[in-house]
């Protein structure tokens, strides 16, 4: 009776002998032995038996399993609002695969091509992730017509045919995120096909249910401290509710409740703000808290959903302040242009619901400035009161993780009735081979900093060299200070301060370094906006903004040491410059203020003045 060893909670172990008050295990290549009392034995259910477990309770028990269900069905991707017509046109092998369009496939599905010019690693994301299915299921809950199911079947049995793991001809076949996305699909899909078709079916279907619940249990497979991650935890949630008579049922459950504790206290800073510098990206997550505190607090684990719940409430003030007065969001990181913010969650807090509306409703914040110091972004505001005749000074300084990261360091964007005046590219997509996806994350397509022709990297892990160093708000001025320390031998401070009695905000940028380089600062104007370029006297320029012919702003930008000006417009070669990326891939080309110098050590003044 001496201790060699200890099972984890939640673990299973195979029993090899009864021994009284005790169970005979194998364990590390010995014989052990585990105290009744200690543990719970569990059926080990053959596929074919845990398939008819819970076809007997909907046939005996009139059970259906649809309280388990209830409690996942927040995880599952909703229908299309044609979805009828959609799944008649699946029978006719017809698929709407996401926003992409509608695609013909007589001859099968190809699981492994994208179908379209852009985006085809997005496209082949909802393709391999069966987000189709939905409509397919939705449109058998209205009929009750089994051809939905049998075409959802044959579609499901043709992608494990022609994908088994590892599947290296398709990279998004068995993506960490898609392969989550695609487990929730199919236990919605079992749930109510396990009446309705045959047996045999049923179990290709639940044994490859099982290999997936498997597969995102593994930390070689885990993709740790990412929204990918959470997905993964989010699937096995799903099929440790659903499937809790299979014996890893509890240890998913506690190793999904584990892992998303360890992402959400690591993601989400202790201001309330997510760190994958995308805000839209912040939405997301914030739904998903607030999902996962629903789920727990369905299955009576308050523990966990109080934990939930607070961390929801802790992310509606960076929600609030970041939305600019026209009710969109700022097209920073990895969040489109046009997308505005959800105002189903965080219902009952009136400062978000006025921010979301553009005053419509709710009441606004007391305050008008907020620095997330500790989380890189400072948000100005002349006033909540005047709606989008409003000014709104946003920017940004942090690099906590390479997901959804652009290299935006010190970036700035500035609104102001009604209009935006300073923005930068936007993403164009997670198409990496795609040039405007590989320009949308650089430093050319930002306001910032680029060194001798050379823009930073996306990530480089160094999470610590760009930061807020301090800030100071006043009632009619806002002030803040960045620092971005990741070129090698360059230092870049950027103040900036936003006079609201003057409309103007002034940056002074502060370039340090032993060796001569050149530097370039770029600015770029918000589509529709005209830049006429005017020097007045050496080292010292006016840029007239005119949006509609009338004069909008005056960017002034004078320096001590020798500058040069131009402005660039839709550029492709040397580099991709001045562009506005929609995700459709009809891009805009944007005007792009370029100030240039050669110098060690140089300071540049850039005043933008509001008319």
């Amino acid at each position: 009776l001496v201790k060699f060893g200890e099972i984890e909670e939640a673990v299973s172990c195979s029993i090899a002998f009864n021994y009284g008050n005790w169970w005979g295990i194998i364990y590390s290549g010995r014989i052990g032995y585990v105290s009744k009392k200690e543990v719970s034995s569990k059926k080990v259910f053959t596929v074919a038996e845990l398939n008819n477990f819970y076809i007997s309770r909907c046939i005996n028990l009139k059970d259906c399993n649809n309280k388990a269900n209830d409690n996942i069905s927040q995880f599952y991707i909703l229908p299309s609002t044609n979805y009828l017509e959609s799944a008649n046109n699946m029978l006719q092998n017809r698929y709407q695969i996401s926003n992409y369009g509608v695609f013909y496939f007589p001859n099968g599905i190809k699981w492994d091509k994208a179908l379209v010019s852009e985006n085809g690693r997005s496209y082949l994301r909802a393709l391999n992730g069966h987000f189709f299915l939905s409509d397919l299921i939705k449109s058998y809950e209205a009929t009750r017509k089994k051809v939905y199911l049998e075409k959802g079947f044959k579609v499901i049995k043709d992608w494990i045919n022609n994908n088994p793991y590892p599947n290296k001809t398709n990279t998004m076949a068995w993506h960490d995120e898609t392969t989550a996305r695609r487990l929730v699909q199919w236990i919605h899909f079992y749930h109510h096909a396990k009446t309705v078709l045959p047996k045999k079916d049923l179990e290709i279907l639940l044994k490859n249910i099982i290999f997936h619940a498997d597969l995102l249990s593994q930390d070689f497979f885990y993709s740790h401290n990412t929204n990918h991650g959470m997905f993964q935890d989010e699937a096995l949630l799903a099929f440790s509710e659903y499937f809790k008579e299979y014996q890893d049922a509890l240890y998913y459950q506690l190793l999904a409740q584990k892992r998303l504790k360890n992402y959400f206290d690591y993601i989400i800073s202790a201001e309330g703000v997510h760190l994958e510098h995308s805000p839209i990206y912040h939405q997301i997550i914030a739904q998903s808290v607030l999902n996962y505190y629903k789920y727990f607090n369905n299955v009576g684990n308050t523990t966990i959903s109080n934990y939930l719940l607070n961390k929801f409430n802790s992310m509606s003030n960076f929600s609030t302040f970041i939305i600019k007065p026209d009710g969109f969001l700022p097209a920073i990181g990895d969040t489109q242009y046009n997308l505005k913010p959800d105002t189903n969650i965080w219902k009952s807090n009136e400062w978000y619901q006025f921010a979301a509306s553009a005053g419509k409703k709710g009441k606004p914040h007391p305050k008008t400035d907020m620095v997330f110091k500790k989380s890189g972004y400072a948000i100005f505001r002349d006033s909540w009161n005047k709606g989008t005749d409003s000014t709104y000074v946003l920017f940004t300084a942090a690099y906590h993780t390479g997901y959804h990261k652009h290299s935006d360091d010190l970036n700035m964007w500035i609104y102001s009735k009604g209009t935006d005046i300073i923005v930068e590219a936007g993403p164009n997509g997670y198409d990496y081979h795609n040039a405007f996806t590989e320009y949308g994350y650089s430093s050319f397509a930002h306001n910032t900093l680029v060194v001798n022709d050379k823009g930073l990297p996306r990530h480089d892990s160094q999470y610590k060299k760009v930061y807020i160093e301090s800030y100071q708000l006043d009632k009619n001025k806002a002030k803040v200070r960045g620092v971005n320390e990741r070129y090698k031998n360059v230092k870049h401070i950027r103040d900036i301060q936003y006079d609201k009695l003057n409309q103007m905000i002034e940056v002074n940028d502060t370039i340090q370094s032993s060796v001569r380089n050149n530097y370039k600062l770029l600015w770029h104007m918000a589509e529709g906006i005209e830049a006429e370029l005017e020097q007045i006297r050496n080292n010292a320029y006016n840029v007239y903004l005119l949006k509609n012919k009338n004069k909008i702003a005056t960017i002034e930008v004078t320096s001590e040491t020798k500058i040069d000006l131009n402005i660039v417009k839709g550029q492709k070669n040397p580099q991709y410059l001045g562009w506005k990326l929609l995700i459709n891939g009809n891009n805009i080309p944007i005007n792009t203020l370029v100030i240039s110098t050669n110098d060690d050590t140089t300071k540049i003044n850039t005043k933008f003045i509001l008319h």
